[in-house]
């Protein structure tokens, strides 16, 4: 990777770190990380966040997230870059674009094979596991050592996007990554109990919505599953935290391809599709203008669920090749 300056004259006033919305693991990881880096820099810097923070990854926020209205307030006639991390276009950060398109200079570290190529300076590398696992070297670019802050939240990076190392984006790399943040002396079991043993009841609950709804088709190889408003409302579900429904439908015997539509708006449904061995449901998830990786992505299709779920699983004998 190239250095993010080549001297301390480059350096901005002050910068402005940002991901996708409804922020996972690996995207929370990579702010996180990337902050301290910029601070050991002695570059102000502040992450950008209007969503909330899972359950799992709510240890990891601490006073340098605000809000894009503080940012409005403070930020003034001070020039800035802007880093969008783990985001493959900018219609992912569509409520923080103002501040992307005021910036000095704009930055893209990102790892999806879908990236769009949108900033300034754009690091993408589809071969990386993670967002995480090149911020880490980026920490090498510069010749910064690692805190144990950034070490803890490129494990949490690299550990989720790889479903705790076992998907194949796993290399030896990662795996040679993941030592030497052990060897850092993280605690990782804490870190892990954070990350795969704190399920908030509402999700558990969401999750039971699933199950009762779920549909196989093609033979059992496409699992189908959806969760409305209503449904949530009906349950008084508050949080509406659905990490994880999509990867266990997944893992069904049989099943090569899990779609888990969820409804964030009236008629409005976000997709996540996740495969196994050689569906690559990126391709898919381009169709309907979304984005991702070769076993993991997502996307936003409007309209009734009968006929979102059958446009889906027409599109999917075409992109996915299953049928």
């Amino acid at each position: 990777m190239e250095p993010l300056y080549v001297n301390k004259q480059a350096y901005p006033k002050s910068a402005l770190i940002m991901t996708h919305s409804l922020p996972d693991g690996d995207a929370v990881g990579s702010v996180v990380a990337l902050c301290e880096l910029l601070e050991l820099m002695d570059i102000p810097v502040r992450i950008v966040m209007e969503d909330g923070l899972p359950e799992s990854l709510e240890w990891l926020r601490d006073d340098r997230f605000v809000k894009v209205s503080e940012v409005r307030l403070n930020q003034g006639a001070v020039p800035f870059d802007v880093f969008v991390v783990d985001c493959s276009d900018l219609s992912r950060i569509a409520d923080k674009l103002e501040l992307f398109t005021q910036a000095r200079k704009t930055y893209n570290i990102d790892h999806h094979v879908t990236n769009d190529y949108f900033a300034t300076v754009n690091q993408v590398d589809g071969h990386a596991s993670s967002t995480g696992e090149m911020i880490f070297r980026l920490f090498g670019v510069h010749e910064t050592p690692l805190t144990q802050r950034a070490a803890e939240a490129i494990y949490a990076a690299v550990s989720t996007d790889t479903g705790s190392f076992r998907y194949s984006n796993t290399s030896s790399e990662t795996m040679r990554l993941a030592g030497l943040l052990i060897d850092s002396g993280i605690d990782t079991a804490a870190i892990n109990a954070k990350l795969y043993h704190t399920k908030p009841l509402d999700g558990v609950k969401l999750l039971g919505i699933a199950l009762d709804n779920l549909m196989l088709t093609r033979g059992g190889k496409i699992a189908v599953s959806h969760v409305l408003l209503q449904q949530a409302e009906s349950r008084e579900i508050k949080n509406y935290e659905t990490d994880g429904i999509c990867e266990f439908l997944r893992d069904i015997s049989g099943v090569e391809v899990a779609l888990f539509l969820k409804e964030t708006a009236p008629e409005v449904f976000k997709i996540s599709a996740r495969s196994k061995h050689d569906f690559d449901v990126s391709r898919l998830a381009l169709h309907f203008g979304g984005g991702g990786h070769t076993r993991a992505a997502g996307f936003t299709v409007t309209g009734i669920l009968e006929e979102v779920r059958h446009k889906i699983l027409e599109q999917i004998v075409l992109a996915v090749g299953l049928s």
